[in-house]
């Protein structure tokens, strides 16, 4: 158990990038928010840039692997390693 959730039944399809895009747009930008907020506080209380970014990292990961499934996780990832050098997750 992660923060409170459960584990529920993995998937059994295979997920990818593009299918975490097709989840409504605001209650996307709404978590990234919410999420945003947290990373923020976490600097304000003087953790480092680089931990917090690599917990939540982390944190996620775990979190996909409750929702989706460790195999479907695995298989995802990759696809995402190419969009992180198509520059997709980069903000300026």
């Amino acid at each position: 158990m992660v923060y409170g959730l459960t584990a529920p039944e993995p998937f059994t399809k295979s997920i990818s990038p593009g299918d975490l895009m097709d989840t409504d747009p605001n209650q996307i930008r709404a978590a990234q928010e919410i999420i945003a907020g947290s990373y923020d506080l976490a600097l304000k209380q003087g953790l480092p840039p680089e931990i917090v970014a690599n917990a939540a990292l982390a944190t996620a990961i775990g979190l996909m692997v409750q929702v989706h499934g460790a195999e479907n996780v695995a298989t995802m990832l990759p696809e995402l390693s190419d969009q992180v050098r198509a520059g997709v997750f980069t903000h300026e």
